[in-house]
């Protein structure tokens, strides 16, 4: 016998040992078969799980609760409810307490769980380490690997509620706005999207914007808690004693539901009271925000109106620079028609970017309306001497151009003036966002994608263009298949047409 035949025979009878031990791993004390089917969910009055993130959990009428008299978290209750009576296996993965560790489920890592109808123990298991497909769950010296269920339907940070209405979404009709300045309004349901109930308040040439309008009314509806307050710090510090917001939920079946939103605390998270709650709660600052406006807030702040796919010529001017791009028929045959910018050494121009930028102007929205003192004054606005433009024209000869005028500021946030086609406002947008849309020559240079960067336009995921207009989005659809059509007929990259 050679050498190495002799190492194999030894490692092949030190497996085998060691298999024969685990099989025999006290047979007479452990159970075959592991089930807790039989458990009926709507028995179970009383959770309790002990070990790193322990918690105690009865049910009192309708509501879970736990030991300190905070409301649970529903949906993580019923996940965990309707986990147990999946218990069940009959693969047993040991017996031998030496292994509990190794698989998470001995008293320092597992974590028991208790399920009881009052103080009858209906169950009771250790949860421990994930297993394929599932977890590894210990009852006595019995550990199963169990299927179908997993560490954290029984394992949270935190258990008490934090969704603030129990309410489903399609079921709300009309949500009454009073914010706490006197204004109040009312979004009502028009289908998949929310109206202004009465437009009468809306001013005169108002562009009202239903996906603002969504925005309010998800907010309220799904308005979750930061925190539920211990104790009431009381009115004086939340603000919740006198003039509030209210956001009030109506239901088809007349129910009403309101949220109140106070102060803010040191965080600046908002102080907040909701029917059906004792307690004080605090939201976010981004909720409190988006839940805080008027009707005035509700405006489409698009900038432009064109249709993509009838783009033929774009003009950006950027200071002293200028450059043109002009198309024939083929959507992929974008040009350099005139640049003050001379064309670095073996520049190729990707058409795909002179799309993506018409795209980007079309879809591109304002951060706010300009103040009244500036909005209609294009003097000082700078919108008479703009710092850029940006200029598309159609196939039917029509002009449409983005103006950028004078540097500003907003609560020490830099802005820029701007005015599209869509109407005669003066609006406000992003500085950087000008320096984007005016970008010059180098910005539309080709640049292999990176290896296994995902197919599309210029590297762009088709799934992130969801948000877009519906007329750009099917634009920037069609160049990416014709874009996908030229590489597998081994286009590759676009030529340089110079």
């Amino acid at each position: 016998m050679n050498k190495s035949t002799l190492i194999a025979v030894v490692v092949f009878v030190a497996l085998l040992v060691g298999a024969l031990a685990v099989l025999r791993e006290k047979p007479e004390r452990g159970m075959e078969r592991l089930s807790f089917a039989t458990i009926e969910v709507d028995d179970v009055t009383r959770i309790e799980t002990k070990g790193e993130k322990g918690v105690e959990l009865k049910k009192e009428g309708d509501l879970w609760k736990l030991a300190d008299g905070k409301r649970a978290d529903r949906a993580a209750i019923q996940r965990l409810l309707v986990a147990v009576p999946k218990i069940q296996s009959s693969t047993v993965v040991t017996r031998n307490p030496e292994r509990f560790a190794e698989l998470e489920v001995d008293d320092a890592k597992g974590t028991t769980v208790v399920a009881a109808a009052g103080d009858r123990e209906l169950a009771e298991f250790v949860v421990g380490k994930s297993a394929r497909g599932g977890t590894h769950i210990r009852v006595g010296d019995d550990v199963f690997a169990v299927r179908g269920v997993y560490p954290s339907e029984f394992v949270r940070d935190a258990w008490y509620e934090k969704k603030l209405f129990d309410v489903k979404p399609e079921d709300v009709e009309k949500i009454e706005i009073a914010l706490a300045d006197g204004t109040t309004y009312a979004l009502v349901r028009k289908e998949q999207d929310w109206a202004i109930e009465d437009p009468s308040v809306l001013p005169a040439g108002f562009r009202f914007d239903p996906a603002q309008a969504k925005v309010v009314a998800n907010q309220a509806i799904f308005a979750s808690a930061g925190e539920v307050l211990d104790a009431d710090p009381g009115d004086e510090k939340t603000g919740l004693g006198g003039a509030t917001d209210a956001f009030t939920l109506v239901g088809k079946d007349g129910k009403r539901q309101t949220l109140r939103l106070g102060g803010e605390d040191e965080n600046k998270h908002v102080y907040a009271r909701a029917d059906g709650w004792n307690e004080v709660v605090t939201v976010s600052p981004s909720t409190g925000k988006a839940l805080r406006k008027g009707p005035s807030d509700l405006r489409d702040l698009t900038l432009m109106s064109f249709t993509p796919a009838d783009v033929v010529a774009l003009d950006i001017v950027s200071g002293k620079d200028s450059i043109r791009f002009e198309r024939d028929e083929d959507p992929s045959s974008w040009r350099i028609a005139k640049s003050s910018e001379k064309e670095p050494e073996g520049f190729r121009l990707d058409p795909n970017r002179v799309t993506q930028r018409i795209a980007t102007v079309r879809s591109t929205r304002a951060a706010s309306v300009a103040p009244a003192s500036n909005a209609a004054d294009a003097s000082a606005a700078g919108l008479e001497k703009a710092s850029g433009t940006v200029t598309v024209t159609t196939k039917d000869g029509a002009s449409s151009t983005m103006t950028f005028g004078a540097d500003t500021k907003q609560n020490e946030v830099p802005f820029v003036f701007v005015r599209g086609n869509v109407d005669g406002e003066t609006y406000l947008i992003a500085d950087f966002t000008r320096d984007s849309l005016t970008g010059g020559l180098s910005t539309f240079e080709y640049q292999e994608p990176p290896p296994g960067a995902p197919g599309g336009l210029g590297g762009i995921d088709p799934a992130q263009l969801q948000n877009l207009p519906p007329e750009v989005r099917e634009s920037l659809m069609k160049q990416i298949m014709e874009q996908q059509r030229q590489q597998a007929l081994g286009g590759g990259a676009p030529p340089n047409p110079h």
